[in-house]
């Protein structure tokens, strides 16, 4: 009985070996030829006729063909065969897995000036560079470039870019995150700018904590951005969202340069908005704190009212007891201004005690109360009371 066993085993220890050896045998074939071609023509048939068989086992013969063209790669500009060469052994590499071509492939890139070549080749490195941290970190590196180029007005090849986008999303590498979203906002076409969104929401690590770099360390034009982008992506959920606002409103009010104030009031009008929007109590103080820089603001003449008017609804809205403080406050400053004969805006005077009604915090009996012996109109005097026989006591 042990004999038939033996023999079963041996058959199919060959069957299962065979394959192996076939492959082997064919990879080496391909490569003797390839090498031993004496013209571009010949090699670039035997690399054709490799095709046939498919591509298994076959990434060394390709691995050759980018080194050889690396070889040549002056020519690549004038040499149509060379060119062609150089696309179908990309390809070739990409379609293998071929990882050790990621190197030289990289090497051909910065040697092409070709942009059909450098795309071709960034998309097979889309596939190969996984394995090369390296390999990674140099089209990041070189898409930086290309982005400072672009953003001081000088011309750049959207077609490689893109093709550098959607490598960098393919490997999904966390580093990249940086570069992608500056090519987002380096004034690209909004194809380009599209891409390189959606691949910055593909990559590895934590995407909040990605945005809350960008919050706390870059110009305050890109907080804005990138609180413009948070604010739509669709992967963070809507805790993430508030807190990322909430850090934008704070890091608005902390913009010290007179240069990007402006924008600095953009971010915090939008970040305030989205709180608002989601009623997010945590960020009660900093929601007080832009209040009264806002009030600051509107009093020196710099911000208008609408502005003003956002702040006490953007507060009110987060239905805390701090809140109603700070708004029973303001109302206690403005019936000091009317008391003494300066005049005060009744439209503001009507958002803070309506907000007071909507929080309905009896903390704001004493100054809502003292408007009734005040010389406002009756408007406001009306909304005072109903405000009061609302108080939660």
């Amino acid at each position: 009985m042990r004999k038939p066993m033996l023999a079963g085993l041996l058959a199919l220890c060959c069957v299962l070996w065979t394959p192996a050896q076939d492959d082997q045998t064919r990879l080496e074939a391909f490569l003797r030829n390839f090498e031993k071609a004496e013209t571009l023509s010949v090699k670039l048939k035997v690399l054709q006729d490799s095709m046939k068989g498919g591509s298994q086992g076959m990434g060394p013969l390709y691995l050759e063909a980018v080194e050889y063209v690396n070889s040549r790669s002056a020519e690549l500009s004038t040499d149509a065969l060379l060119r062609q060469m150089a696309l179908l052994a990309s390809d070739l590499a990409a379609e293998s897995h071929h990882l050790p071509a990621a190197e030289p492939l990289w090497m051909l890139f910065e040697a092409a000036e070709d942009s059909v070549v450098q795309w071709s080749i960034l998309d097979a490195l889309g596939v190969l560079a996984g394995g090369s941290d390296a390999v990674v970190g140099r089209i990041e590196a070189w898409l930086t470039r290309e982005n400072t180029l672009k953003e001081a007005g000088q011309r750049t090849d959207e077609s490689v870019i893109m093709a550098a986008v959607r490598a960098l999303g393919n490997l999904g590498k966390e580093s990249s995150f940086s570069v992608l979203f500056e090519t987002n906002n380096a004034g690209y076409s909004a194809e380009t700018a599209g891409a390189a969104e959606e691949a910055l929401y593909s990559l590895e690590g934590n995407l909040k904590q990605s945005f809350m770099k960008v919050l706390e360390r870059e110009v305050t034009a890109d907080k804005l951005a990138a609180l413009e982008m948070i604010l739509r992506v669709g992967s963070l959920g809507e805790n993430d969202r508030a807190e990322l606002a909430e850090k934008a409103l704070e890091m608005g009010l902390e913009t010290a340069s007179e240069a990007e104030t402006e924008t600095a009031r953009d971010l915090r009008r939008l970040a305030l908005n989205a709180l608002s929007e989601r009623k997010w109590a945590d960020a009660t103080p900093v929601a007080v704190d832009h209040l009264n820089t806002t009030i600051q603001e509107y009093d020196r003449g710099m911000v208008g009212k609408d502005y003003l008017l956002e702040a006490i609804y953007g507060l009110g809205s987060l239905g805390t007891h701090d809140a109603a403080k700070r708004l029973a406050l303001y109302l206690e400053l403005l019936n000091t201004y009317t008391e003494h004969g300066k005049p005060v805006d009744e439209q503001i005077v009507l958002a803070v005690i309506d907000n007071l009604r909507e929080l309905g915090d009896k903390v704001a009996f004493t100054n809502l109360s003292y408007v009734d012996y005040l010389d406002y109109g009756k408007k406001v005097k009306k909304e005072a009371q109903e405000a009061i026989d609302e108080l939660k006591w």
